[in-house]
């Protein structure tokens, strides 16, 4: 799963209480229902 080479990614960090978030946002087209879950179920 990749955004194409034109789409803005970002990255950016947050303080948890049981360590760090990793937080990724892009602008890229998505991911259909049953990708979505199998991205969420790794």
């Amino acid at each position: 799963m990749f955004s194409p080479v034109t789409t803005t990614v970002r990255v950016a960090g947050e303080p948890r209480a049981q360590g760090c978030a990793v937080v990724v946002t892009d602008d890229g087209p998505g991911l259909d229902v049953a990708a979505l879950a199998e991205a969420n179920d790794l």
